[in-house]
């Protein structure tokens, strides 16, 4: 690294170990999610504290995936990467510390404070966990440094009276003013569904009027933890495949890889619509969540399939782990 890269990283670990020392997991704990709003940009982040953690959301999708993950207890590890996006500082032992990640401790004279190093995560969808890139870590500094400043303001905050269930507390620079100040902005409502995914009338038409075939599927745009060739200086992704299988017995009727260019939702859908026209009609269809649910909201309302939610979908996910043994040998 360059000398402005090891001076940024210097003042990130300081940062991250003051906040270790005041331990603001505890102060927000009476303030709740805490938005911040940096000068650079229109949109906040929403900043959620956990024991020894904290996690910035980079906007509104981004928390209500954090907030429905949380919920998900069980979904398969793996499928839960879908709703991770986010910057995260956590502290944790140096037992499971990597050879570069101790180095560029080492070479920024960071030493552990209660036994325990600081982390730092990058979280984008699509894409496996990964350390900070250079753009990551000054965001990164300038969050936590409104966080460390707010703590000291915390009388401030209290002023605001806000309640923790319809309003968050937002951190924003006041230009008029020329300095930080606290305002309220409204909870971010919860629901994870998206605008459904517009279909045709005349196709509508044509699979309402299709013959039903007694079967039950599961549909999903389903993560891997096989990895896709890594290019220079970009970061690792994982292959993602489009299933379409029979829920009563283990039988795939359709299967195709995802890139990170393809429109996925799109995608489903225009494959349920082909395989529906040719096969029948199932009587339920399985999907994950409520995003894919809401996908299909338009066949849900013409026709008499069944959608429901389910974190498991037993056919995809022995798919997943076969599909992974196959690549791995």
């Amino acid at each position: 690294m360059n000398n402005v890269e090891k001076l940024k990283l210097k003042r990130l670990f300081k940062l991250a170990q003051q906040l270790q020392e005041k331990k603001p997991w505890d102060f927000f704990e009476e303030i709740g999610i805490f938005a911040v709003t940096l000068n650079n940009r229109k949109t906040p982040f929403y900043c959620v504290f956990l024991q020894e953690t904290i996690v910035a959301c980079p906007n509104k999708a981004a928390l209500k995936g954090l907030f429905y993950l949380s919920e998900q207890d069980q979904m398969p590890d793996i499928q839960r990467l879908r709703y991770q996006q986010h910057l995260a500082l956590y502290f944790d032992k140096a037992e499971d510390i990597t050879s570069d990640y101790f180095e560029t401790l080492m070479e920024c004279d960071v030493q552990p404070q209660e036994q325990k190093y600081p982390f730092f995560e990058s979280a984008m969808p699509g894409l496996l966990p990964d350390n900070l890139v250079k753009q990551e870590v000054q965001t990164m500094i300038d969050i936590l440094k409104q966080i460390n400043d707010s703590m000291e303001q915390l009388d401030q905050i209290k002023e605001l009276q806000h309640n923790l269930d319809t309003q968050i507390v937002h951190r924003y620079f006041d230009f008029e003013q020329k300095k930080w100040s606290f305002n309220l902005l409204e909870m971010i409502e919860q629901s994870l569904d998206v605008q459904p995914i517009p279909i045709k009338k005349d196709a509508l038409k044509k699979i309402s009027d299709a013959k039903e075939n007694n079967q039950q599927w599961e549909v999903d745009v389903a993560y891997t933890p096989v990895m896709v060739d890594q290019k220079k200086d970009h970061r690792q992704g994982v292959i993602r495949v489009l299933v379409i299988a029979n829920h009563q017995k283990e039988e795939v009727y359709f299967q195709k890889l995802v890139t990170l260019k393809d429109d996925s939702n799109r995608m489903m859908v225009d494959q349920v619509l082909d395989l529906l026209l040719k096969t029948g009609l199932p009587n339920k269809i399985y999907v994950r969540d409520d995003i894919v649910l809401s996908l299909f909201e338009q066949l849900d309302n013409h026709t008499n399939i069944s959608f429901e939610k389910s974190q498991t979908l037993p056919t995809i996910d022995r798919f997943v782990e076969a599909f992974v043994y196959q690549s791995m040998n």
